[in-house]
């Protein structure tokens, strides 16, 4: 099961690269429209929280290998959630608007589509 969980993340990471590679433009106006509903925003945050939880709860393991990648994605993504749960929502906007140049887009796409192929074992 954790083996299938690690590939699953692996190959939506890939997949969340290619497409912020693909349209690196129209991500940062995705940002920005999420962030003007805020129940659509809240509720993707829970979904955060729960897509981590579930990667930890089936892959908590914290010896030096790709599985530890997995661990920390999934603690990641809990943390992430929770703090733009909690944290008040002016601070999330002003903090979000930093990552709106293009640049950034493309360098974490790149990143994106590594860890990926990493985690489905293809670089390994």
């Amino acid at each position: 099961m954790a083996d299938l969980v690690g590939v699953i993340t692996g190959y939506m990471i890939f997949f969340w690269g290619i497409f912020i590679l693909v349209k690196y433009r129209v991500v940062s106006n995705l940002i920005e429209e999420l962030l003007e509903f805020k129940a659509l925003f809240y509720t993707v945050c829970m979904m955060l929280v729960l897509a981590g939880l579930v990667i930890v709860s089936v892959h908590n393991r914290w010896a030096w290998s790709r599985e530890l990648l997995l661990t920390v994605i999934g603690w990641s993504m809990v943390i992430e959630g929770s703090a733009y749960c909690f944290l008040p929502f002016p601070v999330i906007r002003r903090w979000m608007r930093k990552f709106y140049y293009p640049y950034f887009w493309l360098v974490s796409g790149v990143i994106a589509v590594i860890l990926g192929l990493f985690l489905v074992g293809i670089f390994v």
